[in-house]
């Protein structure tokens, strides 16, 4: 699997990439789609972050809340952030599983260095070891 770094920080390069050196249409689709689910995991981890801020927040001013009748209106009012809570680690867990599954099927990316062709014409010999072997007849495939 792909470095998560490299997948949400570079996705539309990694993309290109699946395009023009890979020639892979397929694997560039299913990496937009990653990169959509890093996103909406980013929205999801922000929004249960700022709920729970605001549930310890509210715990501390219940527990410096003398007066019972106040006290029970806190925690009927934080109710309804528990159960927001709940729903968004739910949904969490549900994005990050679609996550995984996607990314484990990306292929992996070429090295930098390889250059942009189909055919061997548009790839360039860098080097040669030795000599070609020549044969005194038509050598089969």
């Amino acid at each position: 699997m792909l470095d998560a770094k490299i997948l949400r920080d570079r996705a539309p390069e990694v993309a290109a990439i699946y395009r023009d050196k890979l020639f892979d249409e397929d694997a560039a689709a299913l990496m937009t789609q990653v990169a959509a689910l890093y996103e909406r995991r980013r929205q999801l981890l922000s929004t249960a972050d700022e709920l729970k801020s605001r549930r310890n927040t509210s715990s501390q001013v219940i527990g410096r809340e003398k007066d019972p009748q106040k006290r029970a209106d806190l925690i009927k009012g934080m109710d309804s952030v528990k159960h927001d809570i709940a729903a968004l680690d739910a949904q969490l867990a549900q994005v990050e599983g679609e996550l995984q599954t996607l990314a484990l099927q990306l292929p992996n990316l070429p090295d930098d260095h390889v250059p942009v062709g189909r055919t061997d014409a548009e790839n360039p010999i860098l080097r040669q070891e030795g000599q070609l072997r020549t044969f005194s007849f038509t050598p089969n495939p």
